[in-house]
């Protein structure tokens, strides 16, 4: 972001984080906070408002980037089974920015960046597929071998729930960067 605002402007550049882990509402963090350059302000995912309710500031959040012209550039990671964002595995996925419960096996991957495991969140506030999707360019990065059925599912003719980055490839313009290890070869 740093880079882009001195290659771009300074106000040019406004970044969104396309996931936000909670433990609870007061747990996020002030860098997941979207940057309302147009008015100088912060719209902060931390105050949503328990007036309005939770899905209706995720609503927001998608409309504020939709008013802003939307995404250019979309950067993400995948997860080990397969979630982009922290759009999980599931019988169905949600479209918009949206709460949703993470999977033992994110938790688990998570749980490196935490003192204990009963630290790791448990829920986490994500841009949902059809979000994502709306970008204009998506990057997706992808490491290490415990990656490799994920990536390997993404490469296949396949799109299914089950590993929700196959949804990428319905986009036109994704590139997929990952290490050796990540692809298998």
């Amino acid at each position: 972001n740093r880079l882009a605002k001195e290659l771009l402007g300074e106000d040019s550049v406004a970044s969104v984080k396309s996931d936000v882990k909670l433990k609870t509402l007061a747990d996020v963090p002030h860098d997941y906070r979207l940057v309302d350059t147009e008015e100088g302000a912060e719209s902060l995912l931390e105050e949503l408002s328990p007036i309005l309710g939770l899905s209706l500031e995720c609503e927001e959040y998608d409309k504020k980037i939709d008013a802003a012209g939307g995404i250019d550039l979309q950067i993400l990671g995948i997860g080990q089974n397969g979630h982009i964002g922290f759009n999980e595995p599931a019988d169905a996925l949600d479209s918009y920015t949206h709460l949703t419960d993470l999977t033992h096996n994110t938790i688990e991957a998570n749980s490196r960046f935490f003192e204990s495991k009963e630290d790791v969140p448990t829920k986490a506030i994500t841009m949902g597929l059809s979000s994502i999707l709306k970008s204009k360019k998506i990057i997706l990065l992808a490491s290490g071998e415990n990656t490799r059925a994920a990536v390997s599912e993404l490469l296949n003719d396949k799109i299914t729930t089950d590993c929700p980055a196959t949804m990428l490839k319905v986009h036109s313009d994704v590139v997929l960067i990952c290490d050796k290890a990540a692809y298998g070869g």
